[in-house]
């Protein structure tokens, strides 16, 4: 064989490597960029710059938006003074036309942990008892009133009665949604702020804030921010979409018939405190870069393929660089119409296969 045609094989060979090469290119940056993400969400991680623009901080806004208008249902049901009151009554029930009992606080908790129910370090309501006894889940008992749910309403008889096991429960949650905002909103530093005020002209009546002596202007300069007056119909917002429902919560849970409320949420979005939304940030700006490496590399490998691909498809059958003669195998003599009912015997089979 000569030198030349020696060259052309090692070109040929040095085209397939590349091929190969590129085509794995394709496939892990595709892996790469769908693994760490869900489907479709490309577009959104090139047109998203920063966070605060991308529909994880606005779930991660709501979720604390949420959480915030259930710390104010909740507050003044468990605390005394600013302080967890441990003797704060829960509710009343009585048993088989027997007396009113009314049950504390500590005394929900100590039966709650006595089945097995606390609230971990996430504040989540877990359980260590699989099986309980008749007493603690028969619905014998009538409840009279309940203080985190004054304004209950029944649907049918039934609803009149529960049993201790399911009241107990109900209070774990609303402690559970009172513990979330007051450690991580109240306690330590956030990045999330909040000013909920209802006034009788202009007298404070309530409020609830994480903010500080913050004011209004203050809070929406630090970036992202919502704010609402009753005596407005607008609400000011630089949110890319509204939050759900934040005009009927603030009015449900003006439960002091106040004359007016204001509420500003703001999330600084130069997340100076360690919280959920900094690290969140941090992520982002991590896996967007990665997305967008993963983007170049998928457009490398898909042009490596195709000129790779053209150039063999331009030296396919022959052995030298002129390429006057080409060189024929002997499954190149195959007919057309052989070719085609190959293709459909193996297509068959291969379905066939499948379906084992």
């Amino acid at each position: 064989m000569r030198l030349k045609d020696y060259s052309m094989r090692i070109k040929k060979n040095i085209a397939v490597f590349l091929h190969i090469l590129f085509l794995l290119m394709t496939v892990l940056s595709i892996s790469v960029m769908y693994l760490n993400t869900s489907i479709g969400s490309g577009v959104s991680w090139i047109l998203d710059r920063r966070y605060d623009d991308s529909d994880a901080f606005r779930e991660q806004f709501q979720e604390d938006l949420d959480h915030v208008f259930k710390y104010v249902a909740y507050r003044d049901v468990f605390e005394t003074d600013g302080n967890l009151d441990l003797s704060k009554e829960m509710f009343a029930v009585s048993r088989d036309n027997g007396p009113e009992i009314t049950y504390t606080l500590e005394e929900v908790l100590r039966y709650a942990k006595s089945q097995g129910f606390y609230l971990n370090d996430q504040f989540e309501v877990v359980n260590d008892l699989f099986i309980y006894d008749d007493a603690s889940t028969a619905k014998d008992q009538v409840v009279y009133w309940r203080a985190y749910d004054p304004d209950a309403t029944l649907k049918e008889p039934g609803d009149a009665f529960s049993s201790l096991l399911d009241l107990s429960k109900e209070v774990l949650n609303c402690l559970s949604e009172y513990y979330i905002v007051n450690y991580r909103l109240l306690s330590n530093p956030s990045n999330f702020l909040f000013r909920i005020t209802y006034q009788d002209d202009e007298t404070v009546v309530s409020e609830y804030s994480n903010a500080g002596d913050l004011t209004d202007a203050q809070l929406r300069s630090m970036g992202r921010y919502c704010s609402v007056d009753s005596s407005s119909i607008l609400i000011d917002s630089n949110l890319d979409e509204l939050p759900k429902n934040v005009v009927s919560q603030l009015e449900q849970l003006n439960v002091n018939d106040a004359d007016r409320y204001h509420m500003t949420v703001a999330v600084n979005t130069h997340y100076d405190s360690d919280d959920i939304y900094a690290r969140q940030a941090a992520d982002y700006r991590h896996l967007r870069g990665r997305f967008m490496e993963a983007m170049f590399c998928l457009a490398l490998g898909i042009i490596g393929c195709l000129v790779t691909l053209y150039y063999l498809i331009l030296v396919s059958g022959y052995r030298t660089e002129d390429r006057t003669n080409p060189y024929l195998h002997g499954f190149d003599m195959i007919t057309t119409e052989s070719g085609i009912l190959l293709t459909a015997v193996s297509t068959m089979f291969m379905l066939f296969l499948a379906e084992r």
